[in-house]
C-alpha cells in the first residue's frame, strides 16, 4: 500500500488486510487475487464510501441509480434495448424495400 503517513512522494509499505486503512485511506479493500491494497471497484460510480472495505457506491453518476448491494445500474438500460430493437427492425424493414423494389422487373419500357 502507497504509505500516506509520511512526507516522501512515492513510498510504499507491506501491510496485513486489515492495516490497509492505516496507511491510505484510499485503499481499505484487501484484495488477496492483486496482492494489494485497493480502493472500491464499481462502474458508474461518482463518489464512494470514505474508509470502505468493500466495493460499494455511496452517490452513482447521473442516469444511473444506487441498488442495495452497493452497485450502480442504468436508468434507461430497458429503454435503450428497446429503442435499439426498435431501430434494427425499421433498418430491416427499409433494406428489404429497397432490395425488393431493386428485384423487381421493369414494366416501364
Amino acid at each position: 500500500v502507497q504509505n500516506k503517513q509520511d512526507l516522501m512522494a512515492c513510498s510504499f509499505a507491506c501491510v496485513k488486510a486489515e492495516d490497509c486503512l492505516k496507511f491510505n485511506p484510499n485503499t481499505g479493500i484487501a484484495d488477496k487475487e492483486m496482492g494489494i491494497c485497493r480502493g472500491p471497484m464499481v462502474p458508474h460510480c461518482h463518489e464512494f464510501h470514505v474508509g470502505a472495505t468493500s466495493d460499494g457506491c455511496k452517490v452513482c453518476q447521473s442516469w444511473y441509480y444506487l441498488e442495495k448491494d452497493g452497485l450502480c445500474y442504468s436508468n434507461y438500460v430497458v429503454l435503450i434495448v428497446i429503442a435499439t430493437v426498435l431501430l434494427l427492425l425499421v433498418v430491416g424493414a427499409v433494406g428489404w424495400w429497397i432490395y425488393d423494389m431493386a428485384k423487381r422487373p421493369v414494366t416501364n419500357a
